[in-house]
């Protein structure tokens, strides 16, 4: 992993497994390190808009924030879905009656991936990116949750975009 500090924070490449270098030259506990600095914001942004607002984001930030980047051509993928990133907000992607997915970072792509290849299934997937680990927004997860009743954690190297917290404050029935 790379850090680069600048005025914006510390930013990272290559954390987690984002590409094949596999983990000698990735750090895959950078969450775990990086979670336990107290006022540290963390984000993990899904794509290259993520990353640019969440850039921009920063910049204005009051406070120290650690932010991953993943590595090469990263793609577009939320422009698809009116997206605006804020700081410590997750947001709904997709609604959805069957099911939700929670993701941050990488695994959101994924994620959405899975929702269409489902959606052929007739199975009516949500997804709730939630690019801001640190702090959670444990309002928009609780309230995902609830709407779903079921509930499927993608994370990639992980546990700290709600499952714990979830598992501690359950919505209700979760089958």
């Amino acid at each position: 992993m790379t850090v680069k500090a600048g005025a914006a924070g510390p930013i990272a490449q290559l954390p987690g497994l984002t590409t094949g270098y596999g983990p000698s030259h990735q750090a895959t506990e950078d969450i775990a390190i990086f979670r336990g600095m107290p006022n540290l914001t963390i984000i993990d942004p899904c794509d290259a808009l993520d990353i640019e607002q969440a850039t921009e984001a920063i910049a204005d930030y009051k406070g120290p924030v650690y932010m991953r980047l993943l590595r090469g051509k990263v793609p577009v993928v939320l422009d698809e879905y009116d997206y605006t990133f804020q700081i410590g907000k997750a947001r709904l992607l997709r609604d959805g009656a069957d099911v939700l997915f929670i993701s941050s970072g990488l695994m959101t792509m994924r994620v959405l991936e899975a929702a269409k290849a489902l959606e052929a299934n007739r199975i009516d997937c949500a997804v709730l990116h939630v690019p801001t680990i640190k702090p959670l927004d444990t309002d928009a997860i609780l309230a995902a949750a609830r709407r779903a009743g079921r509930m499927v954690v993608v994370a990639e190297n992980h546990t700290m975009i709600g499952a714990p917290w979830v598992g501690q404050n359950p919505p209700g029935m979760v089958t």
